[in-house]
């Protein structure tokens, strides 16, 4: 009897093959099931778990990627990619720089070629919004929490739907600043809102923070150093820096002209109209931010007043209340040129230009001691706060209803007087921006 032995390439194949097989009677099973989930949910009103069972499931792959990122090597750093036809036919990307369009433009090639050469000429921003968001999930202790990170994917979620489905008039160009493990998830979301909500060209950038600061790190801890955030808070980490650094970091497109905007924000009207504030700037203008509404810098500016009783430095309007970073329009390249804010915003070995005296040497140093400035810790905004007092020539007051702040935490029986007096803006109807800080829900229209 002659035995019969199999070709190990034919029993390679065979392996192949019904690994292929399982592989697909897996994916078919997934898919049935989510099909059965579903007409389930429509039926019984279980949509929104299915949308935290899925941002769930993200937030988990997340944590994983993010551990994986940090036993990397750190080479892989810079704008991450979705390749074309991963996210299905509205989606095209110019590889070359890291850009997509999502859109029902995709399906024609010229348009797209044309708005993607209109990306690359046009830095300042005539003809589509950039906006600059940073976003990374929270943590507690160092550590992800993922309870906190649905809640922020929510936010985050309801932000951009109100942002993509109110533009009617401009491309919108997002350029996401988060971590390593994160990049994915965000643009992710930002990708399916686009597909489904907006009637505009949309492009994503998303792009490692340690690559945006990686260059710049003593700055960074320079701002940390002299306006140090409040200890275990969402504060306290590195990102509530970065804003003041934009100026001098490479950000995808190289935009001049940019809105950085936090996630807690719900609009009622076209983003390109908040752009549109750039036209007002005149020509030495370069940073637009509306007013803080709350009495967070009344004890910032107290011990100033006390020395200087004329000072309306932390009074109510008209005397300057602060300001409040969380819609902020940036001119960069004009803070780039700008001498005085590379003095106050980067580190100077040889000391700064601006002032003889040793002990004037640096310049943020100084600025705190001449208006013996106590930081609210709230990381960047008491940045932006000191430099408008200083030089207002600087700043272009933004409308308040483009940043109308919810946060009642200083509102208090005693104070309610004087609260109402910094806070309210205006008529509901009027609001372009509601802003929802410190978890402070969000009026539904």
């Amino acid at each position: 009897m002659i035995a019969m032995h199999t070709p190990p390439a034919t029993r390679i194949d065979c392996e192949k093959r019904k690994k292929l097989k399982r592989k697909r009677q897996k994916k078919f099973a997934a898919s049935l099931l989510l099909f059965l989930v579903t007409v389930l949910s429509m039926s019984c009103g279980l949509t929104r778990m299915l949308v935290d069972a899925e941002a769930s499931a993200l937030i988990a792959a997340v944590l994983d990627a993010q551990a994986s990122a940090d036993g990397s090597d750190g080479s892989n750093q810079g704008t991450s990619h979705v390749p074309a036809g991963k996210l299905g036919p509205w989606v095209t990307s110019d590889v070359s720089r890291g850009l997509m369009q999502v859109s029902s433009l995709s399906n024609d090639a010229d348009s797209v070629d044309a708005v993607n050469r209109a990306m690359i000429t046009d830095p300042d921003g005539v003809g589509v919004v950039h906006i600059v968001m940073i976003v990374t999930f929270p943590s507690e202790g160092g550590d992800v929490s993922v309870s906190s990170s649905a809640k922020f994917t929510r936010i985050f979620e309801e932000c951009i739907e109100s942002l993509l489905s109110t533009a009617k008039r401009m491309p919108v160009h997002f350029i996401l600043l988060t971590d390593k493990g994160s990049e994915f998830f965000f643009r992710k979301i930002v990708v399916n809102i686009a597909v489904a909500k907006s009637r505009v060209p949309v492009y994503v950038d998303a792009v490692a923070l340690v690559a945006i600061t990686s260059n710049m790190t003593s700055s960074l801890e320079r701002l940390r150093s002299h306006l140090p955030s409040a200890p275990r808070t969402k504060y306290a980490g590195p990102l509530f820096h970065v804003e003041p650094l934009l100026p001098f970091a490479a950000l995808p497109g190289r935009p001049n002209r940019v809105l950085v905007l936090d996630a807690n924000l719900r609009f009622r009207t076209d983003v390109s109209l908040l752009r549109d504030t750039f036209d007002l700037f005149g020509k030495q203008r370069a940073i637009a931010m509306g007013a803080e509404l709350s009495p967070l810098y009344r004890e910032s500016f107290r011990a100033h007043r006390d020395k200087f009783p004329a000072s309306k430095l932390g009074l109510p309007r008209p005397g300057f209340q602060g300001v409040n970073s969380g819609v902020a329009l940036m001119d960069l390249a004009r803070l780039r040129s700008s001498d005085y804010y590379r003095d106050l915003a980067m580190p100077s070995p040889a000391g700064s230009h601006l002032h003889g005296k040793a002990e004037r040497n640096d310049t943020l140093t100084y600025l705190v001691k001449k208006y013996s400035f106590g930081p609210s810790g709230v990381g960047d905004q008491d940045f932006f706060t000191l430099l408008a007092a200083e030089r207002p020539d600087m700043f272009y007051t933004l409308d308040c209803s483009w940043n109308v702040q919810l946060d009642l935490t200083l509102k208090n029986e005693e104070d309610t007087e004087v609260f109402d007096k910094y806070h309210y803006c205006c008529p509901q109807d009027d609001v372009k921006v509601f802003h929802g800080n410190s978890g402070y829900p969000i009026p539904e229209d």
